[in-house]
């Protein structure tokens, strides 16, 4: 048989082709099996074989011939190395695509297990058998056109033999662990397609992003932050959202262009350019753009214009002039003021979202006024919006295209959106009225109906439940599905199926279809089965930043749990990354969950979010399986539809139970009166004796027994990643209310609770821990404490003079705002002398007078004494002891004789210090991890500066050790101040905005002693030399710098893009975008053996001298 399949070979070649006319070829471009050419359209691979008896040779071969040797591998002439021939037996098992017309190789772990659960005749089995990596054969292979490895976590290397596959026009790399592609891949110039989604890549290869042939090129959820300059003339599709870039790469013919989910800040430097004409869609919602470029107003064939949730102020006014473009959806940006030429000049116009901005009520009820005249089938507005445009306009009432509902604020994220709407004010028919018109019906915040669906929009960033909803409610029942009577495939692979049209085939399964199956009409259900559907509350939940609503989800589901009380009954729905949503949140709180192809092993899944590393895959699938555990446990019902069989469908018969409405709630929001004034707060407070309560608790909180610490532990649900118990502001509310009650103090002591219990959140996931609720209760009972007619007690404070301490000042060290600071020794007492030695250790003694007007905020600090003297760490100031006389209180301190980062540059440069990036390096991570240390120690600093900053040691500025100081202001952070406390300048944005400092603030201040210190704007004591934000001539035009002007980046050392990066974060006008402190050292960058010089400019401005001098320095 051998014999004669040889012969057939010979005659018609491996792929049954004749021999056109054979060609006396040099040996290696002959197969080594056959003997035939090796022409370009049939499937070769690179093998080792034996040829002879010589070692093994990698010859190009026929993939046929290869397949024909490894099956008869006792018998064949020419043989193949065996390791390699178990790899390619094994591709040829998975991937029986190879000899198709279109040759692909194609592994897909996931579709593999999908195929193993539809022919299993028991059904899905959690944990799922563990499937191999891509066979390495697959890299072997040429003369294909498509090559498709997917959903393999062990895949973290393409080897550099794939640009052999020259004739490929397909590569497909999705879900991964791909850290890097190789630049053999510039090598396929005919590569027309590549998607590289959800794996780990930081970058592209330069060659890769000129391709010559490249149409579409997809970098969905990587951890890209930036591109190489895209040369490829013929792309027109390019998709990166979920990553981290600041800039997009432009492209002159692109038609389709979604980067949602970066970094985005400027779109002039991104996109703004006349070539993009040929855009047909452009979805750049979820970034930090603070405008548009007149240039989109030339995007002839635009679409699709998504821009939400972003920071625009305004929109260009030629985009009325784009008469093609259908979609603009705007809403979550800062807009004030929005053209209504746009409703009536885009004549193709039917969605427009414009909903939590700032909208002038003029501007809104302009728009309402030309939605009559245009095409327009959604305008979505806010209540407030509508309802402030209505009283200053003469509208009498609103088209039924407007869409009124209410925006839910979540703390903690500014992109993921929240509406909450009455279904039945979707779409409203002629002459019903909204919710935000007199006279029309009462607004869900008001009076909820008795179910709230929350539909978790998917990945493309769009709120694509509505109309499916609104046509629900139109219907006005719902019932159980029938029974199935049939495998799909049996469908698809009966007789005459074949001939049939696709959708004919399909169509039978819909009812009301004239091909519908009689079998299958007669299991309609009776009407008696079916429920009514009654109006109900929907709440639209968007992720426009494709992080799977895990990023902010401690506040996603603090805002669901203070929903449901209000509901009868929650069902939570979505589809794909909207039904992951629906899992992990709705499986809390929710009565029912309906998911639609959830991606549930995030680690083998073809759609996935963007993550730093496998783990937190692995860590964010653990954390579904925990939530429909909860479900499970709550006997919720969850419903999951995939297509894996079709007899799952029938889950869906329970969904009308979830819709079977319950008798009316008395009261579904509780009233809330106002805050108090501070008067009416003082009498309420003013209870006989409450203050001694008060300060007999605060004398006992960081015990064991104490209230607070079995009170935590009562409310504590929740659990950190650790495993450590947590509170949320539920639990934090029960707690203090429970206190009061114990202190016999009045309720109103923590009528500020949410405000305090944010800025005692110094990890940002909206709950604290055991130590940050101790400091927040005893911070609140304190600032209260006077209102009850209580003091700190002195008589804590030791009361003695310094002489009487032991101690023999030495000399004046300086001055500050808060007293003047002193550099003593300490003595030792011999009776009636007092003996010194030169050896003895020196301390630094601050002298704050009991008259000084800061005296306030010293005797907080005393309070605080007891806590400060735990600190442990080489970066915060060390404290001794602290006591009093009848002129002062004394605090003594560790002295540092380096001085402050005022004259550091100075220092350093006068001892001839290099100052490199690696220099600045250790002193930046010093400065991050002495401030992770106090947040994690539930303490705030309030005013970083330079001034705050010493340097340990005055004799070694090559290897400087930094430590903080000056902790006077941060004892009072906690309140609800009534003037800014701080430096201007470095006091951040939410603290003029609010009077109210939070861990992100330190964050901010230190970003900006950071830029300063490498741009030479260290503020100088005279006032002559200004930081970044001083420049204005009051406190007002700083505190409006600070809010809204950018740092000068023209002085920022140019080379070090890197760390420009880390500065610009810390930097964020919005401090829910600032990184924790946690975050910032595992920053590449810390990590980073770069150590290039400091730019001579700016070497120049910080130690003050002529960039012509430092160069004459350098010779």
């Amino acid at each position: 048989m051998v014999h004669d399949a040889s012969l057939a070979r010979d005659e018609r070649g491996p792929y049954g082709r004749v021999r056109a006319a054979k060609l006396e070829d040099e040996a290696e471009d002959k197969c080594p099996f056959c003997g035939w050419p090796l022409q370009k359209w049939w499937p070769h691979i690179r093998a080792p074989v034996f040829l002879n008896s010589g070692p093994a040779e990698i010859r190009l071969c026929h993939l046929k011939c290869a397949e024909d040797a490894i099956n008869t591998l006792e018998t064949a002439k020419v043989k193949v190395e065996s390791e390699f021939a178990c790899s390619l037996r094994e591709l040829l098992q998975r991937s029986p695509n190879l000899f198709a017309r279109r040759a692909a190789a194609r592994v897909s772990l996931e579709e593999e297990r999908l195929h193993d659960v539809a022919t299993s005749q028991e059904g899905p089995c959690w944990p799922f058998r563990a499937l191999p990596p891509p066979p390495s054969a697959a890299f072997a292979v040429e003369g294909i056109l498509e090559m498709r490895l997917s959903a393999s976590v062990q895949l973290v290397k393409i080897p550099g033999e794939l640009g052999f596959a020259r004739s490929l026009d397909t590569l497909c790399l999705i879900s991964n662990s791909l850290t890097e592609l190789p630049p053999e891949v510039g090598l396929l110039t005919g590569l027309t397609h590549l998607y590289l989604n959800g794996n780990f890549l930081e970058t592209l290869p330069k060659a890769v992003c000129a391709l010559p042939k490249l149409q579409e090129l997809c970098l969905d959820a990587n951890k890209i932050k930036e591109l190489p300059p895209i040369t490829s003339a013929k792309l027109i599709l390019l998709t990166a959202p979920g990553n981290n870039m600041e800039e997009v790469p432009l492209v002159p013919h692109l038609e389709r262009l979604e980067v949602h989910g970066n970094q985005i800040n400027n779109i002039v430097t991104s996109l703004g350019s006349p070539v993009m004409h040929n855009l047909v869609t452009l979805k750049v919602m979820g970034n930090q753009l603070q405008k548009l470029p007149e240039e989109v107003s030339y995007m002839t064939n635009l679409r699709i214009l998504s821009v939400a949730e972003n920071r625009l102020t305004s929109l260009p006014e030629g985009i009325a002039a784009l008469q093609g473009l259908e979609w603009l959806l705007a809403y979550g940006n800062c807009l004030g003021e929005v053209s209504s030429k746009i409703v009536s000049g885009c004549r193709g116009l039917t969605r427009l979202l414009l909903e939590a901005n700032p909208l002038k009520p003029a501007v809104v009820a302009d728009l309402i006024a030309e939605v009559s005249r245009s095409n327009l089938k959604t305008l979505g507005l806010d209540t407030q919006q509508v309802r402030a445009a209505l009283e200053a306009s003469t509208l009498e009432e609103l088209p039924p295209a407007v869409s009124v509902g209410t925006v839910l604020p979540l703390r903690g994220s500014s992109q993921i959106s929240l509406k909450l709407t009455r279904a039945s004010q979707l779409r409203r028919k002629p002459g019903v009225k909204s919710v935000a018109e007199p006279g029309g019906p009462a607004d869900p915040v008001d009076k909820p109906a008795e179910l709230l669906i929350v539909a978790f929009a998917a990945s493309q960033g769009e709120p694509e439940w509505l109309g499916f909803l609104r046509r629900l409610l139109e219907h006005g029942k719902v019932a159980p599905l029938p029974q199935p009577f049939g495998h799909l495939t049996d469908l698809l692979e009966a007789d005459g199926a074949a001939e049939q049209d696709f959708d004919k085939t399909m169509s039978r399964f819909w009812f009301g279809s004239p091909c519908g199956s009689a079998t299958y009409q007669e299991q309609e259900v009776e009407e008696s089965e079916a429920l009514p559907l009654l109006d109900f509350d929907l709440l639209t939940a968007v992720d426009h930043r494709m992080r799977w609503y895990a990023e902010d989800r401690p506040a996603l589901e603090e805002a669901l749990r203070k929903l449901r009380p209000h509901y009868s009954k929650m069902l939570c729905v979505g589809a794909s990354m909207g039904g992951f949503a629906a899992l992990l949140h709705g499986g809390l709180v929710a009565d029912g969950v309906l998911a639609l192809n959830p991606q549930a092993t995030l680690t083998e899944a073809l759609l996935r979010p963007p993550a730093s590393t496998p783990q937190d895959l692995q860590d964010l699938t653990q954390s579904l399986l925990d939530s429909a555990k909860a479900a499970s446990d709550r006997g919720a019902q969850v419903t999951v539809l995939c297509a894996q069989k079709i007899e799952e469908v029938r889950s869906t018969a329970s969904l009308p139970s979830l819709l079977r409405l319950t008798s009316q709630l008395d009261d579904m929001f509780e009233r809330h009166a106002a805050l108090p004034v501070l008067d009416t707060f003082n009498v309420n407070c003013k209870q006989e004796g409450a203050h001694k309560t008060v300060d007999a608790f605060l004398k006992h909180t960081g015990s064991e027994k104490s209230n607070t610490r079995v009170l935590f532990r009562k409310y504590a649900t929740g659990k950190d990643g650790d495993g450590h118990s947590v509170l949320d502001l539920a639990g934090a509310t029960a707690l203090v209310s429970e206190l009061s009650d114990k202190l016999k103090i009045h309720h109103n002591f923590f009528y500020d609770l949410e405000t305090q219990f944010y800025q005692f959140d110094f990890n940002g996931d909206a709950r604290l821990n055991e130590e940050e609720t101790i400091c927040m209760v005893r911070s609140i009972l304190k600032q209260r404490r006077s209102a009850a007619g209580g003091k700190p007690d002195d008589a804590l404070v030791p009361y003695k003079t310094p002489r009487e301490a032991g101690y023999y000042v030495v000399r004046e060290l300086g001055r500050g705002g808060q007293g003047v600071m002193y550099l003593a020794t300490k003595q030792e007492s011999g009776g009636f002398f007092l003996c010194r030695d030169d050896d003895e250790q020196q301390y630094c003694i601050k002298f704050y007078s009991k008259k000084d007007a800061n005296a306030g905020t010293v005797h907080e600090l005393v309070d605080e004494f007891s806590r400060m003297r735990q600190f442990k760490s080489q970066f915060v100031a060390k404290t001794y002891e602290t006591f009093q006389d009848a002129d002062f209180y004394y605090l003594v301190n560790e002295p540092y004789f380096g001085g402050d980062w005022t004259k550091l540059a100075h220092k350093a440069h006068a001892q001839g210090v290099q100052m490199s990036e690696d220099w600045w390096r250790s002193l930046f991570r010093q400065c991050v991890s002495g401030l992770d240390y106090l947040h994690k120690s539930a303490q705030m600093h309030c005013d970083i500066k330079e001034a705050n900053l010493m340097i340990k040691d005055g004799h070694d500025f090559l290897s400087p050790q930094v430590v903080y100081i000056d902790f006077g202001l941060s004892q009072a952070f906690a309140k609800k101040l009534q003037n800014i406390c701080g430096t201007p300048g470095y006091i951040p944005p939410e603290t003029w905005n609010e009077y109210v400092w939070y861990p992100q603030g330190d964050i901010f201040s230190l970003g900006v002693v950071f830029f300063q210190m490498l741009a030479g704007r260290v503020p100088s004591a005279d006032g002559v030399h200004k930081g970044i934000f001083q420049e204005g001539a009051d406190m007002k035009q700083v505190a409006k710098a600070t809010m809204q002007t950018p740092p000068p980046w023209h002085e920022f050392p140019q080379q070090w893009r890197q760390l420009g990066g880390v500065i610009a974060a810390m930097l964020q006008k919005e401090r829910i975008l600032r990184p924790r402190p946690a975050a910032l050292l595992v920053d590449p960058w810390f990590a980073s053996d770069s150590d290039s010089p400091l730019p001579r400019e700016n070497l120049a401005r910080i130690v003050g001298v002529s960039r012509e001098a430092v160069c004459r320095t350098s010779l």
